[in-house]
């Protein structure tokens, strides 16, 4: 891969020293000590009606540690996502529109599997890699076409902590992952391993009103700590003893940590953090009288870089950085750059899909022309089917009717708010059709269409 251009600051120094500054690429960005990460399971709507108040009532600042003036930046979080309850129509469950609130305000959304379907415990039930692939797929294809389209999710959560996902990850533009193998806090650690992030179990069962409120967390984080606290629900009332436990607990960490204490944590996505010591690693600086150099990785995601430059002669006029910061104290200068580097977003897996149905569920559906039909999904509500109720796909192929492999799907029409999919990627080809038709249960009430991308 060839190399970008390289990314340049200079400044004015009417006393310029003689050598120019030593630099150094900082471990965490602005300097910090240390990272701070909030994670959320299985898409609970608290995660938005509670955490997200809660987290933000908390802040860091993008100054060094030590030095004054830095802008105060809210706590944030990430959400590990069911795809296939997402939008459904299940109020306990974040919608679409909560999901790109989360994003916009530098929330993380993390790929959770599509039915989060696993198991690390039973070999007797251990998914097999075609189940393992399916989950990935189609939770990539979703996730990108309801977000952004093109582009998937770079982070995963194993399901249940099946860490048998890992070797499929990377296929699937997945670069990081939690929820497994609690092997790494320390990413500056020689042997750290990305796909196996340490989290803090904070779900009420092991967390109650008896134990420490600070339980799990190490004091102090070491240099280079990505601590990761997670649960599954915050519960719905602010005022529940877990929410309050909570409260304590992260004002402790901005109060010792924070902006209202040392200030060098840095409370951002998982994957941010992530990010960026890959990206430290990699890149390269040069300074000359007056100029500094920064040249990235473009074949890594891209990151804002903060360079610490020493000495550099307090009469020096530094400019800002548009997208990035400028701090100084003394003969210490802080660089923060704008994103350098390659797409922070993988792309979506081959091969890709569109949705050209999405509506109320029928059991007729023309669309007018040949397309190849990857699969079908039904949002459902109500009660159980009866025994006698049998699932029908035939879609219209040019030499005729042809029945869509319906059998041994995880099928629940009587799960409300539930996503149910019946595919055909990625275990079996698409199938060139101009329509179809349904045996609709009577609680089938929304469908989708998907088909390749032409």
């Amino acid at each position: 891969m060839m190399d970008v251009p390289p990314w340049m600051y200079e400044w004015q120094d009417p006393a310029l020293l003689a050598e120019p500054p030593a630099a150094i690429v900082c471990p965490m960005k602005y300097d910090k000590r240390w990272a701070y990460s909030v994670e959320l399971d299985d898409n609970p709507v608290s995660a938005f009606t509670v955490t997200r108040p809660l987290l933000a009532a908390h802040a860091w600042t993008d100054a060094p540690p030590g030095v004054p003036g830095g802008t105060r930046h809210p706590f944030v979080g990430n959400v590990a996502l069911i795809v296939c309850w997402i939008g459904g129509g299940n109020s306990t469950w974040l919608t679409w529109d909560h999901l790109r609130t989360l994003e916009e305000e530098g929330w993380g959304l993390i790929n959770h599997g599509y039915w989060s379907a696993g198991n690390h415990w039973d070999p007797a039930s251990f998914l097999p890699p075609e189940q393992l692939r399916r989950e990935l797929y189609w939770a990539q294809q979703v996730l990108a076409d309801n977000l952004h389209p093109g582009t998937g999710v770079p982070e995963f959560v194993y399901p249940s902590g099946d860490w048998h996902y890992r070797p499929y990850l990377e296929e699937y533009g997945i670069r990081s992952a939690s929820g497994g193998r609690d092997l790494t806090r320390n990413l500056l650690a020689e042997k750290a391993d990305f796909f196996f992030i340490r989290r803090n179990n904070l779900d009420s069962k092991g967390w109650g009103p008896t134990e420490p409120v600070m339980k799990h967390f190490p004091t102090p984080p070491a240099a280079g700590d990505l601590v990761v606290d997670f649960t599954h629900n915050m519960g719905a009332d602010p005022a529940a003893t877990n929410v309050l436990r909570w409260r304590e607990r992260l004002e402790t960490i901005e109060k010792t940590w924070g902006a209202g204490g040392s200030d060098e944590l840095w409370c951002a996505r998982t994957v941010d953090v992530l990010d960026y010591v890959r990206a430290a690693r990699a890149a390269r600086v040069d300074v000359t009288p007056g100029r500094l150099t920064v040249q990235a990785d473009p074949g890594l995601p891209a990151a804002g870089l903060t360079i610490r430059l020493e000495p550099v002669s307090e009469q020096a006029v530094l400019p800002e950085v548009p997208g990035g910061k400028v701090y100084r104290q003394g003969q210490k200068v802080w660089i923060t750059t704008p994103p350098l580097g390659g797409p922070g977003r993988p792309p979506v897996p081959e091969p890709r899909l569109e949705r050209i149905y999405q509506g109320p569920a029928t059991n007729h559906l023309e669309w007018g022309r040949l397309r190849s039909v990857a699969g079908l999904s039904f949002a459902c509500s109500g009660g159980a089917p009866s025994n006698d109720y049998q699932q029908s796909i035939q879609l219209q192929t040019p030499e005729g009717a042809r029945e869509m492999v319906t059998s041994g799907h995880p099928a629940s029409p009587g799960r409300w708010g539930v996503w149910n999919l019946y595919w055909n990627l990625p275990d079996r080809p698409a199938i060139p059709a101009t329509g179809l038709e349904v045996s609709l249960h009577r609680n089938m009430r929304l469908m989708e269409v998907w088909v390749l991308k032409e």
